[in-house]
């Protein structure tokens, strides 16, 4: 399939994730229309955790394909989420809890001048609204500089880390990935989680 807006489907494999299927714990499903997922509607009714960090820099698109990516792509995504999870005892009530987990982005504000910023806030709105009322608790971490992780890290990568990290502006890619799952993951570790788009980590 392809995907809205003009934005060609891109996906990729990795070592890491490729061992984790090659073993058996990680079952990888390719999925490039991201405003549409009722194919995806058997899985997501029995996942409870989602690690989002599907995203770009605004230096590779438009404003308006950064907006899609960012805000679109995760809203739409929540939304078929909450639409396929079978409900509970009462109306409205979700038959478990459920967690997403939104990469973001330190600076992310309504009033702040970059458009980045700006609509990486209005995406935690979005989010934290569609929660609101059901069992889906919404994280968003901001971290600074994500560089990759250093079987992928080219020489610039690696420079801009060896700076940045020690002031606590940077973060490989794998260290975030661990972190999100050590302090917010405890509860899902024996459920079923998905991971869009942390081909990095």
């Amino acid at each position: 399939t392809t995907v809205p807006d003009g934005i060609p489907p891109k996906w990729r494999t990795t070592p890491r994730i490729d061992a984790g299927v090659a073993s058996g714990r990680v079952v990888m499903k390719i999925h490039t229309d991201y405003l549409d997922y009722a194919p995806l509607a058997d899985v997501l009714r029995d996942a409870n955790a989602v690690y989002w960090a599907l995203g770009t820099s605004a230096l590779n698109v438009t404003d308006a394909e950064y907006s899609a990516i960012h805000v679109d792509y995760p809203v739409r995504f929540v939304k078929a989420w909450l639409a396929a999870r079978p409900v509970g005892d009462k109306p409205g009530e979700m038959s478990r809890e459920m967690s997403f987990h939104l990469v973001s982005g330190k600076g992310a504000s309504a009033t702040a001048r970059a458009h980045w910023a700006k609509e990486k806030a209005r995406a935690e709105e979005a989010l934290f609204k569609l929660a609101a009322g059901t069992h889906l608790r919404v994280i968003s971490v901001r971290p600074s500089y994500i560089a990759p992780a250093e079987e992928r890290a080219n020489v610039l990568h690696n420079l801009a880390h060896a700076i940045f990290a020690p002031i606590k502006f940077a973060i490989r890619s794998t260290a975030l990935g661990e972190a999100m799952l050590t302090n917010f993951g405890e509860t899902y570790l024996a459920a079923f989680a998905l991971a869009i788009g942390l081909s990095e980590l």
